[in-house]
């Protein structure tokens, strides 16, 4: 008859200065031994203690306090969730460089001075190389995200994240139609993307969706008798994704014929809209590169995927559209509109000014 297991209990090791706490690895069977990095006696039944606390608390499935959660662990849960929707790839970059400064810390380890810190670390500045206030923010955002989602999954007690470092100053660039007509122009010389990237400047300009609405697009989200995109994610029909609103859009003539043309080009439709040219089953999950270049071969400064929904906004609102169309066009507060988005095309002020009597 087997010997009954006694539990976790302190040990010395042949050699080893320090007490071990020895235990049955449940998962596993095999004895193992953890060492308590001290050689004083009421120090390590402290550590035991604390142990055996945390077995506790594992197997009631009860949520850990913060000091007992490492960074590392509830990012990689998180990527973890965000790669089975395809949404992983952009949260690789945050998590790289916030356990290049966390390393590994625990969650408590996430205080004001640190979240500080971190932004002084890696902002961009005259006197040093690094990223813009904007991406920082974007890092801390995911972090937070990761932490939230930890808590609501009852991982870990939930805990007040610091506040996150100041927006910049929204950015006035936005396209006339001279520039995205050069802008998709130039595209088509992209080797590769070419094809990809004309879609997506086509989309983006029309409809002023977020580039990962955009790249998360299925031919079956398009539906062209009702003529509208629905952005929503398909069998879930969520209208708001990490925190940011989907809205179901009308396509504007030029759109829809682009469409339809590409849409009955096909043999058999694939799943994604955005795929490989020579594997429809491979989705592209990225045209940044080749908007970078196209953008740099145009001469045109501060442009990025994003300029594309603040041109949409400024266009409607200067169509005359009110903010709650805007709203429902979009998915966007009129208050985001006024704050971020739009600015008055002021060519026409002169003429509006003659007007006045």
């Amino acid at each position: 008859m087997p010997r009954q297991s006694i539990g976790p209990r302190l040990v010395r090791r042949s050699g080893k200065p320090n007490f071990y706490v020895r235990y049955i690895d449940p998962a596993t069977g095999q004895q193992k031994d953890v060492s308590t990095n001290t050689r004083d006696s009421e120090e390590a039944q402290e550590v035991l203690e604390e142990f055996l606390r945390d077995r506790r608390l594992s197997k009631s499935s009860r949520a850990l306090p913060p000091y007992r959660v490492k960074i590392a662990d509830v990012l990689d849960a998180h990527h973890a969730r965000l790669s089975k929707t395809g949404r992983g790839d952009r949260f690789l970059s945050s998590m790289q460089h916030i356990l290049e400064f966390w390393k590994d810390a625990c969650l408590d380890a996430i205080t004001p001075d640190a979240v500080l810190d971190y932004e002084k670390a890696n902002v961009r500045s005259d006197k040093k190389p690094g990223r813009s206030r904007a991406t920082i923010r974007r890092e801390l955002s995911d972090l937070r995200a990761a932490v939230k989602a930890a808590a609501v999954n009852h991982k870990v007690h939930a805990i007040v994240f610091p506040k996150l470092p100041r927006d910049g100053a929204p950015r006035k660039r936005w396209l006339k139609r001279h520039e995205f007509d050069q802008l998709f122009a130039e595209a088509a010389k992209e080797y590769r993307a070419a094809e990809p990237l004309q879609l997506f400047l086509m989309i983006a300009y029309y409809t002023g969706a977020r580039s990962g609405a955009i790249m998360d697009l299925r031919w079956s989200n398009i539906d062209f008798d009702r003529n509208v995109i629905d952005y929503r994610l398909p069998d879930r029909g969520e209208l708001i994704v990490d925190h940011k609103p989907r809205a179901v859009t009308p396509m504007a003539p030029p759109l829809r014929a682009y469409l339809l043309q590409r849409y009955k080009a096909y043999e058999k439709v694939p799943e994604f809209v955005f795929h490989q040219k020579l594997d429809h089953t491979r989705r592209v999950n990225s045209v940044v590169k080749g908007f970078r270049a196209t953008v740099e071969r145009c001469g045109f400064k501060d442009v990025t995927p994003h300029t594309l929904r603040h041109t949409r906004v400024t266009e409607l609102r200067n169509m005359g559209m009110h903010s709650h169309q805007v709203d429902a066009f979009l998915a966007m507060t009129a208050e985001t509109q006024d704050r971020v988005y739009t600015h008055a095309d002021h060519s026409d002020l002169q003429a509006l000014a003659m007007q006045i009597a």
